[in-house]
């Protein structure tokens, strides 16, 4: 039988591994547009993503067992959740004026996504400055859906119904009682499980009706981003789980940014 850890190792080493491959090509990306500056973006997130990622590695070696303190791997995750807001806006050119529906629900979810981390690590400094970039990133993602109109009302509807569950479920696990912590725990892996399936569901049915690249573009960051909140929200196995499927999001931003790409 495998270890947790084992399989840890095999899942990061999969993404650098993942990481270094789809780098190479968006390099070639570059210059293949008068409007590069997408490539670009895309090519400095996935150098960063695969330099933090080796870093969380060495670590790991140099000084197991013991917590990273907050250093360049926090610093490095917030300028990946810039980066990847920069990826989409400059694709899919965005407004940057305020679109308040979008604003208030970013916000919301990533206000109460930052207070249980705050609960979950007791590090508040890290979590709230973490937490701003990936606000910012949230918001980019629903301003951008919504102006390549990727989604459908019921999409909405959908997504933020289980953003909303997803925090009463994680909060209730400081509510009840400790042999009961497992039953709302299960449920909001549950609610995350699910949500990726549906975000994936939504990728493949815009693929099928011939949904503009950009409208393609926001329904991968969509996955994504809600792959990495169920990172940031999830231990165990089902933290790698959605390890994985970050891992796989990489892959299809740079399939659709370079279906961006090709059509300037």
């Amino acid at each position: 039988m495998i270890s947790e850890i084992t399989l840890s190792y095999i899942s990061i080493l999969f993404q650098v591994v993942m990481l270094a491959v789809m780098l190479a090509f968006s390099v070639r990306l570059i210059g293949k547009s008068e409007r590069s500056l997408t490539s670009a973006f895309l090519t400095f997130f996935y150098a960063l993503c695969l330099l933090t990622d080796l870093y969380w590695v060495i670590y790991v070696f140099m000084r197991p067992d013991t917590r990273m303190p907050f250093a360049a791997n926090e610093i490095g995750e917030a300028a990946i959740t810039l980066l990847a807001a920069a990826i989409l806006r400059s694709a899919v050119h965005s407004p940057y004026n305020v679109s308040i529906g979008c604003l208030v629900g970013a916000g919301l979810f990533s206000v109460c996504n930052i207070a249980l981390w705050i609960a979950w690590s007791g590090e508040v400094v890290q979590d709230i400055l973490v937490g701003i970039t990936f606000a910012y990133l949230l918001y980019s993602i629903a301003v951008s859906i919504k102006v390549s109109r990727a989604f459908k009302r019921y999409m909405w509807i959908i997504t933020g119904t289980a953003c909303a569950l997803l925090v009463v479920l994680q909060g209730a696990t400081f509510i009840v009682p400790e042999n009961l912590k497992s039953i709302p725990d299960t449920c909001a892996y549950i609610v995350m499980t699910a949500m990726i399936i549906f975000l994936a569901f939504v990728l493949i049915s815009s693929w099928k009706r011939h949904m503009s690249a950009e409208a393609l573009l926001c329904d991968v960051f969509a996955l994504f981003g809600f792959a990495l909140t169920s990172v940031y929200m999830s231990e165990g196995l089902w933290y790698l789980l959605f390890q994985v499927c970050e891992t796989v999001s990489f892959l299809l931003i740079l399939l659709s940014v370079r279906k961006v790409v090709d059509r300037k």
